[in-house]
């Protein structure tokens, strides 16, 4: 079963990349909304939805019975039940294998894409799905992933077509990631950030990287780059606006390449470490407090 293959975690899915949304033109992409762009679809919302106790008892071609929101956890609305365990596992331990019953969520919706939509390429993005996910479009197989709180990203192109398209989404509860991945935290399921389509160019820019201290801000890769202050103004690098938490003034830096404008939000710092072991953070001397965050509410 390839839920229990700690040698292959995904299938088909994109290589990990820095996180951007394409915008289709300047002004959008500095705005930041996503939805104002003709190249981002959000497929957050009510879902059809059809749970198993067991995913072996899974029956092909099943009528959905219910409706589900995305994002959630399917544990939320009824489906199995939360629970925490804190130091041992909440299943016999025997790794990489998880038990037999094992229960699962089948997630469905359509989605509409025009003519100028399936001229370019299409992605969809998972940000996060609990536990592992198999994703189908239009009945064919698309992928597999593993890794329940990184982005899963799909490439599209191939499955669908112009007008109405039918995303299947199988969610276990549990696979063989579930081992590294078992921590002191409510034990939830389901997809469970957003879901989202991109449309790509053609050749498009796979990967971001910017590069910035407290002198410089430096892009070597594709395409134009423009840098603008805190202000919104063209940045006078000379005499830069350092990043603190205190006052975390950010630079925008778009790159734009083809029809695609990546905007990427920027802080100019220095981090070093002092002879005596301090984290200097712009050559003044700071302690870090950390939070565990999982994601839940109180409520």
């Amino acid at each position: 079963r390839k839920y229990e293959n700690l040698e292959q975690l995904h299938v088909n899915r994109e290589p990990s990349r820095t996180h951007h949304i394409p915008y289709d033109s300047m002004e959008k992409a500095l705005r930041g909304n996503p939805e104002e762009s003709a190249f981002y679809m959000l497929l957050n919302g009510e879902w059809d939805f059809k749970y198993y106790e067991r995913d072996i008892d899974e029956v092909a071609d099943a009528s959905f019975e219910a409706a589900i929101p995305v994002p959630g956890n399917w544990q939320m609305y009824g489906y199995d039940i939360p629970y925490y365990t804190n130091v041992n596992y909440p299943y016999p331990v025997d790794p990489p294998y998880v038990p037999d019953d094992n229960p699962m969520g089948v997630y469905h919706r359509t989605f509409t894409l025009d003519d100028k939509w399936v001229q370019r390429r299409t992605y969809a993005v998972f940000e996060g799905v609990s536990s592992c996910l198999e994703l189908y479009i239009n009945g064919e197989f698309v992928g597999f992933s593993m890794g329940s709180h990184i982005p899963a990203e799909f490439e599209l192109t191939q499955y669908v077509k112009a007008g109405e398209n039918h995303m299947t989404v199988k969610v276990r509860k549990w696979c063989a990631g579930s081992y590294l991945e078992d921590q002191d935290f409510f034990r939830l399921s389901g997809i469970f950030r957003d879901v989202y389509l991109l449309s790509r160019d053609q050749e498009h820019i796979g990967d971001v990287e910017i590069l910035a201290d407290s002198k410089s801000i430096r892009y070597t890769g594709e395409g134009i780059c423009t840098i603008l202050d805190p202000d919104g103004k063209p940045a006078d690098l000379e005499h830069p606006v350092l990043w603190n938490a205190e006052k975390p003034a950010l630079y925008t830096v778009v790159i734009q390449k083809g029809e695609e404008y990546i905007p990427q939000k920027i802080g100019m710092r220095s981090v070093t470490v002092s002879p005596l072991g301090e984290l200097l953070i712009n050559g003044v001397a700071v302690k870090l407090k950390g939070v565990n965050h999982h994601d839940t509410h109180p409520k």
